[in-house]
């Protein structure tokens, strides 16, 4: 009301101008200010509804990588006839390999629990998300790995350890559980 009365206020040397000029310039210029802001609300809900869908296509393009890094790590397990390399380069295979098949899984749980925050978690997730930590179980997993890859900050989040389904839940602390002992004791030997 203030920003009104100042306009209003005309200094003495101007011409003098019917209130009702004055009242429709003002209408006018409040009604600019309003379509305005409704541009800018308009250009930001469009930047929101891109950016889930940029998201989601750099999420799709991880998982189709990871599994393609997971395919390729199978294969190679399976391949017995190749000629061996030495020890040393069969170790860092390994643990490269370890560390994709630790970031397809990270990929993988977050895709799962960003879904489970939106909308209740369906049969079909809670059985990938089983399988997921089942085959986090099998996997040897050091400090440096855990510190390369988040999986073990994913799995400390409360959506895992409160999850619908009691398995996922309990698998989850477990796998946190163990990691973190691992990880006491690699410190502790240091």
């Amino acid at each position: 009301m203030l920003g009104r009365m100042q306009e209003l206020t005309a200094p003495r040397s101007a011409k003098k101008r019917p209130l009702s000029s004055v009242l429709l310039q003002l209408e006018a210029k409040e009604a600019r200010e309003e379509a305005a802001k409704k541009q800018k609300d308009s250009n930001k809900s469009e930047r929101e509804t891109r950016e889930p869908e940029a998201k989601r296509q750099k999420v799709d393009e991880a998982r189709g990588q990871a599994a393609h890094l997971i395919r390729s790590c199978q294969s190679q397990a399976t391949t017995s006839l190749q000629p061996r390399e030495s020890e040393a380069s069969q170790q860092v295979d390994s643990k490269v390999s370890v560390l994709a098949q630790l970031r397809a899984h990270c990929a993988c749980l977050s895709v799962l629990r960003s879904r489970a925050e939106k909308v209740p978690a369906k049969e079909k997730d809670i059985s990938s998300a089983l399988k997921t930590l089942a085959s986090l179980m099998h996997l040897e997993v050091g400090l440096a790995e855990l510190k390369a890859t988040g999986i073990g900050r994913e799995l400390a989040k409360a959506a895992w350890k409160q999850h619908i389904s009691r398995e996922v839940s309990l698998q989850s602390q477990g796998l946190v559980a163990k990691w973190r002992h691992a990880a006491k004791a690699a410190s502790s030997n240091a």
